[in-house]
Parts: C-alpha cells; sequence; structure tokens
C-alpha cells in the first residue's frame, strides 16, 4: 500500500529535501526523522542526473518511512541549467511515483510558457494582481486535469502549487485556490509575498477564510522573512502541513522554521488551544 503525504492527521510537518546528491537527501532524511518529520518534499532540481535513476530513486523512497513528494521545478539550480521542458520533467516525477514516491508536486502554470498572458479575458479578482505561476486558457487546464488523473490513477496524490510573485489579498486569493480547487489535486499550494506586518495580517485572515471555504486540504504561505510566521501559525490556523529544514545551508530556505521547532510549537498550541 502506498504511503500518503495529503491523507495524514494534520497538520504535519515536512522536511525539506535540496540535498545536491542522493546521500546527502538520505542524511537530510534520517536527521529529520529524529527531528519528527511527518513527510518530506524532494527538490530533483537540486540532484545531478546521475542521481534521477530509477535504481536511486528506488533508494531513497524506500529509505525512510515517511511519505515524500517529488517535484521538479524550473528553479536554476547547478543541475538545472537550463531546466528540463515540461514533459521531461513530469516524465521524472512519474518515474519517481513508480519507485516509491507518495506523490508529485505540479504547479498550476503547467505547459504555459507564457501564463499571465491568459489571465486577460478573466473576470476573476486575482487577476488585477497579474499573479504568475496559473493558467487560465481552457486547453492547459484540461492538460493539467489529465496529468493529476495520471498521477491518481498510479495510487499517488497531487500537490498543485503556485508561487504568484505578487501580493494578494483575502478574496484574491481564496478565488485563486477556489480555481486551483477546479483541477483535482490532493492539495492546494500558494505562495504570495509578504512585505509587511498589515500584510502579514492578510495572509492570516486570509488561512482562516480559506479553511471555511475550501473543501480541499491547502497551505497558504506569506513568503519572506515578514512571513515567517504564517508557515507556523498558518498550520495550526488552517494549512494542513509546514514546511521545515534539518539543518540550514547555502541550498535551503532561511525563512523556513527548523523541524524540532515547528514540530514542538505545534504540538504545544494544538494541546493548549485547539483542542480546547
Amino acid at each position: 500500500m502506498k504511503k500518503t503525504f495529503a491523507y495524514q492527521k494534520k497538520p504535519f510537518v515536512v522536511g525539506v529535501l535540496r540535498g545536491t546528491s542522493a546521500l546527502a537527501n538520505m542524511a537530510t532524511m534520517k536527521n529529520g526523522e529524529y527531528e519528527g518529520a511527518d513527510a518530506f518534499d524532494l527538490h530533483i532540481n537540486w540532484m545531478p542526473e546521475k542521481d534521477r535513476t530509477d535504481e536511486s530513486f528506488k533508494k531513497l523512497f524506500s529509505f525512510t518511512k515517511r511519505p515524500v513528494l517529488a517535484l521538479f521545478y524550473t528553479e536554476q539550480t547547478p543541475f538545472n541549467n537550463p531546466a528540463p521542458g515540461w514533459e521531461e520533467r513530469f516524465e521524472v516525477q512519474m518515474r519517481a511515483i513508480d519507485c516509491g514516491a507518495a506523490g508529485v508536486d505540479i504547479q498550476a502554470h503547467y505547459f504555459d510558457d507564457d501564463s499571465k498572458s491568459s489571465l486577460a479575458c478573466s473576470n476573476l479578482s486575482f487577476v488585477s494582481a497579474n499573479p504568475a505561476e496559473i493558467s487560465l486558457r481552457p486547453e492547459i487546464i484540461e492538460r493539467q486535469k489529465d496529468l493529476i488523473e495520471r498521477v491518481h490513477a498510479k495510487g499517488a496524490e497531487v500537490l498543485l502549487s503556485s508561487h504568484v510573485g505578487v501580493e494578494l489579498t483575502c478574496e484574491q486569493a481564496v478565488d485563486l485556490a477556489l480555481e486551483m480547487e477546479k483541477r483535482g489535486p490532493d492539495i492546494v499550494k500558494i505562495v504570495s509575498p509578504c512585505n509587511s506586518e498589515l500584510q502579514l495580517g492578510e495572509v492570516l485572515k486570509t488561512i482562516v477564510t480559506l479553511r471555511q471555504e475550501l473543501h480541499t486540504p491547502f497551505v497558504y504561505i506569506g513568503g519572506g522573512e515578514k512571513g515567517k510566521l504564517s508557515r507556523i501559525f498558518g498550520a495550526a490556523l488552517g494549512n494542513c502541513l509546514c514546511f521545515a529544514v534539518s539543518r540550514y545551508d547555502e541550498t535551503h530556505a532561511f525563512v523556513q522554521p527548523p523541524i524540532r521547532t515547528a514540530k514542538s510549537i505545534l504540538e504545544e498550541i494544538k494541546t493548549d488551544a485547539l483542542e480546547q
């Protein structure tokens, strides 16, 4: 039976794997398990091509009892410059599923190299913010739905993500999440910059509103230093998960909390606040 990433007890803590080799990621997994990680997400774009083989994937995914989500972003790294095309990256993710990954992260502009131009004919509220990583072309949406169905047919799960690159109001973020939900993912993930304490308040308000409006597990994150509090406290307010790190280094994001800290705070909040 395949491990579940999306449908475990919530909120859960996800250890981020951005190691530059399979062995480095295995070491991070081991440390992360001791620190309390409930799952991991593997950034394939940080691994050299020699470690993207079936043999390497099988060793990696069998090394932990925790579910692992496989993502392959276009983010440039020493091993992803230039990034492969949409189809090639997705096929690597499908191989990862065959080798033991619990699911994959698919971006909401998959297959669209000019997604912002797709927003012009829509009257959805978030369009005025001109967000990145969301396509509204009907033919692109259908292709994404087909990808999600292909993943589900393998017994795996999909996190549909959008790093929008602009601040959103609560109304805009909710409309975007509802649009993404229609495509059939198991988790909706949106990351929006957060450049002030006022915007942090808007992010936290949005999380509470999403908990009321969405029928799909979600994670809404305020990016940057000002948004750091949304990562742990967002998970207490409605986000299904919190991304965290085992160790800080040149490849891992400094704004993500340590696994042990996130786990401890969420356990305390759950005991003293949410369950009362």
